[in-house]
Parts: C-alpha cells; structure tokens; sequence
C-alpha cells in the first residue's frame, strides 16, 4: 500500500540518518577531546563575567586558587587570542578544566575576596584565620577593583539577610546564569561543528537522500531489508546506539545494494556533481540534527509500524473453508443375507424359511 511504502522510507531514511549521526558524534568527540573547546567556552564565559577580556587579573588569580587549581594539570595557561584573519579558527584549552561547580566558584570567590589574589582582587582586609562576619565580607567587597564584580558582590550581599551561606547561593545562582549563556554558545559552536562534519561524511560515504528516496521506492525487498535492519537495531539497541554499534549497522548496510558509496567506476564530472549537491545538503541537514533526535523518531516510527496491521489483499484466493464438524458414522448398508424370520401374520410355525 501507498502509506506503508511511505513509512516505510521514513523507517529506513531515519535509521540511515541515525547511523551517520551517531558517526559524527563520534568524530565530534574526538575533535573535543583534542582542542577542548568546552574549557575554551568556560574560560571565556568568566572573562566576560570577571570583565577580565585578557584573563590577566581576576581570571588567572580565580584559575590559580587552589580550589580551582585542582581540576585540572599544569600551570594556569590563557587560550592564545589569535589574530582577525586567523579569529576563525578553534582556540585549544590546553590543560583548563571543562566544568567547574558552582559551590568551588562561590567558595573561591569569596576566599580571593577576604585574602586577596591578583591585582582586580581585594587587598586582603582579613587575617588568615580570622571570623568571617557579614561586615568583613561588606568591606572586602568594597575594596575590589573590579567594577562589575563588586557591584554584584555588594548585591548579593544585600540580598543575603545577614547570612553567609546564602552569599555563597548568590553568587552560586550568579555563576549558573552565567554558564547557562555560555552552554548557549558551546550548543551554537557545536551545531556548527557537526554540520561541518555531517557534511565530510556525507561527501566520504556519498549519502544522496533524493537518490536514497528514488531507490527505496521502486526496490521492495531493499527497502523491506532496510526496515528489518532498523527494526532489529532498534530493538537491540532501546536506549541509544554507541560508536561500535553504529559501525556495525554501517558495514552491514553493504549487502543491501544500496545507492551508498562512490563506485569505482563511476565517472566525476561537473554535472553528476550538480546533481548530487541538493540530495547531500539534505543528508547533511538532517544528519546535523543529532543522533538523540533520530533515536527517538525511529523509536517512534517502527511502534507505529507495528500498531498497522496489513489487510488481506482483495485479489488473493480465499481461505480454505474449515472442514464439517466430526459426527456419528452411519453404519453402512449391509449386503442382503438370508436369515429365517416370523412373518408379520399368521403361524408362526408357518412360513419359516
């Protein structure tokens, strides 16, 4: 029928999709893990919240104090600033930490406030040692020389009602907004990322979706395999599929003849090319979505599947009737014998035979 060969399609397109985006994630990864652009999109979210654009001042004394220094190896290093014609280019994080927690911000924070730390830092009003009072964090506030940040200081203490722990939720809640902006940008940097991987992906492996389309429309039984191997990879894989299991599904989609892959003898030219392009934007655009979304559209796609039960063809020979219930045989008829009897009238003596 026309609607199944539809989902059908979308079984096949959304598990191929899967596939090359769980690659993409792969190799994301391993981009990450190399140049660590989260650190990168930390240390500047800190910049911008310190207003320390060069990582000079409060930046490197927050980085160097020792509750921070801790998550991560090696001395305090800033991200290289590159030059405009180069600005395109990723910055590397060396060896900064990926994620700090608000609770090590707020406690390092107020420590570089009461003893000092860089020259944006407050002078160091309070011995070591001494009380920490709601009046000795005022005045520490107070004596930074960072502008914005002894504006937010002196806010969230006013807000604080004489009580220390709830500073430190303050300025918890300040360093979580903050970061939240910054996620913001690393999700925008990342989508990008993708995209751009999703792309060479597409080009390596020659993944044209109208052609894909095309073929899985006129080809029934590769389109019937196509499903059966999204099906049995989703059912052996119900809560997402990983690295090895998607390489697994992409070497097993070879034997299905499909239009995937550069031919050997298959000629480039100019114009194949301008063919190709609109079907790999599009393999790319919806490989760039992730593979979380498509993980869940299959998921969606073979439940409906299941829930169509195919009617009977109308053009197919009827079923064989069922045969009559079993009943008592009938005795059959027995031959003609010759047996003396009494006639129905008169001596029974007479007429016996």
């Amino acid at each position: 029928m026309f609607g199944s060969e539809i989902l059908e399609i979308a079984i096949g397109l959304s598990f191929i999709y899967l596939v090359l985006a769980t690659v993409c994630s792969a190799f994301r990864e391993l981009l990450e893990a190399a140049i660590k652009t989260r650190a990168v999109g930390l240390y500047s979210g800190l910049c911008e919240l310190f207003q320390d654009p060069q990582g000079s001042g409060l930046v490197k004394a927050f980085y160097e104090h020792p509750l921070i220094n801790g998550l991560y190896f090696g001395d305090y290093v800033a991200p290289a600033v590159r030059g405009r014609l180069l600005s395109w280019l990723p910055r590397f994080g060396g060896q900064l930490p990926s994620y700090i927690p608000s609770k090590s911000f707020s406690v390092a924070l107020l420590d570089l406030m009461i003893r000092g730390g860089g020259p944006h830092a407050a002078s160091a009003p309070l011995l070591d040692g001494a009380p920490l009072t709601m009046a000795g964090l005022r005045s520490a506030a107070l004596s930074i020389q960072n502008e914005p940040v002894r504006r937010a200081l002196s806010a969230a203490i006013d807000n604080a009602g004489n009580d220390i722990e709830q500073v430190k939720k303050q300025l918890e809640a300040w360093f979580d907004a903050s970061m939240e902006r910054v996620s913001g940008w690393y999700k925008r940097q990342t989508q990008l990322v993708v995209f751009g991987l999703a792309i060479l992906v597409t080009l390596g492996i020659n993944v044209d979706t109208l052609a894909l389309i095309g073929h899985l429309s006129y080809n029934d039984s590769a389109r019937k395999a196509l499903v059966a191997q999204a099906e049995t990879a989703q059912q052996a894989n119900p809560k997402a599929l990983d690295e090895a299991g998607a390489k697994a599904q992409l070497d097993a989609l070879r034997p299905l003849q499909l239009p995937i892959g550069w031919q050997g003898t298959e000629t480039v030219t100019a114009t194949s090319v301008a063919e190709h392009i609109p079907g790999w934007l599009l393999t790319a655009f919806a490989v760039s979505l992730g593979a979380p979304f498509w993980f869940d559209l299959l998921g969606k796609l073979v439940s409906l599947r299941a829930t169509l039960k195919p009617k009977q063809d109308p053009g197919s020979s009827p079923a064989p009737a069922a045969a009559p219930p079993a009943t008592a045989a009938t005795a059959p008829e027995q031959p003609d014998t010759f047996v003396s009897h009494r006639w129905a009238a008169g001596d029974p003596q007479e007429g016996v035979l």
